[in-house]
């Protein structure tokens, strides 16, 4: 959802507006309310995540699972990863961290998509082409 001026909500995308249309008016409603600093971006990142999927498979029609897979090992090989440790207390696996907008501002962000690129350019690119990190930096 957007506030609009009049603070009036509207839906942000379609998937918003069918939930919109589920509430009736003049109801009451609990919301959780999640504060993006720029959706816009939070679209672009995902818009990135999805082209190195596509890159990386060769193929155009890439899943949803094979985008988040993408999105975990880059957000791991750009260095923002964490120890959890197993059940049995005795061995760890390493996770990536969460990339939520609530828990970076705008320089740790900067960082964060400098670092992604990088690690796509090592690791699904393969190259270390000025152009190339330039179009890939195009994406934030």
């Amino acid at each position: 959802m957007k506030k609009n001026p009049g603070g009036l909500l509207s839906p942000a995308d379609e998937v918003a507006e069918e939930q919109l249309k589920a509430l009736k008016n003049n109801e009451y409603y609990i919301a959780d309310i999640k504060l993006y600093q720029n959706y816009r971006l939070h679209k672009k990142v995902w818009a990135f995540f999805n082209y190195c999927t596509q890159f990386y498979y060769g193929d155009k029609n890439v899943t949803r699972g094979q985008v988040e897979l993408t999105r975990r090992k880059l957000t791991m090989f750009a260095g923002y990863v964490k120890q959890e440790f197993l059940p049995d207390g005795k061995r760890f696996e390493l996770v990536p961290v969460s990339i939520s907008y609530e828990k970076m501002n705008p320089e740790d962000r900067g960082v964060f998509y400098n670092n992604l690129v990088n690690a796509a350019l090592e690791k699904v690119f393969h190259t270390a082409d000025e152009s190339e990190y330039n179009k890939l930096m195009g994406f934030f």
